[in-house]
């Protein structure tokens, strides 16, 4: 089952992509990077992805490690998904956290 986080941000993927209820969605394959700041100290780096892997399937991948002080957080979701229809239908997901 798709989590909450990364179904909101295939909505806002999806947002302004859409012209017609009928057709389907454009997506585009991307890679992102962002340093992680908490109380203006950079404490880590997020990563995010989108590859195509087929004609309708596609693989969100999400990224993370931040540390501070003592303390560390690592963390990998990927949702792999296709779109029927015009509908998002959920295929696997993962989630890791150490």
């Amino acid at each position: 089952m798709l989590r909450k986080s990364t179904l909101v941000l295939l909505l806002m993927i999806f947002n302004g992509s859409v012209s017609h209820a009928q057709d389907l969605p454009a997506l585009f394959p991307f890679k992102s990077e962002f340093v992680a700041f908490r109380f203006g100290d950079d404490i880590g780096t997020a990563k995010l992805e989108l590859t195509q892997l087929d004609e309708s399937q596609y693989s969100l991948i999400y990224e993370s490690k931040v540390s501070k002080f003592f303390l560390s957080d690592k963390r990998y979701e990927n949702s792999v998904f296709s779109i029927e229809d015009g509908v998002i239908v959920p295929i696997e997901y993962n989630y890791k956290r150490s």
